[in-house]
């Protein structure tokens, strides 16, 4: 089964991949390609998303997450597509 990505997606992992690439460790954008490959074989992998009931656009259908780093990756299990890529770090609050 093939991985796909949507553009926001796409987006989303140019700008991890640009701002983790002053960084000397692996680039953290190749870590979230090559765990999403993995849904190739095992779709099933990612925990359970769960949403607000009032995010309708999200009930058409079930929707799971890896996580990566700093990153959840959100991807429909129906047809192995990445949706989005969400921080997972905490923001600082403003003064």
């Amino acid at each position: 089964m093939k991985v796909f990505w949507s553009k926001t997606a796409l987006v989303q992992l140019k700008t991890i991949s640009f701002y983790n690439s002053f960084s000397s460790v692996k680039n953290l954008s190749d870590k979230i390609v090559e765990h999403t490959a993995l849904l190739q074989k095992f779709p099933e992998m990612g925990s359970l998303q769960n949403f607000n009931q009032d995010i309708k656009i999200y009930k058409k259908h079930e929707y799971r997450y890896l996580v990566e780093g700093n990153y959840k990756i959100l991807y429909s299990q129906k047809k192995t597509f990445v949706f989005r890529l969400y921080s997972t770090q905490a923001k600082s609050p403003k003064n």
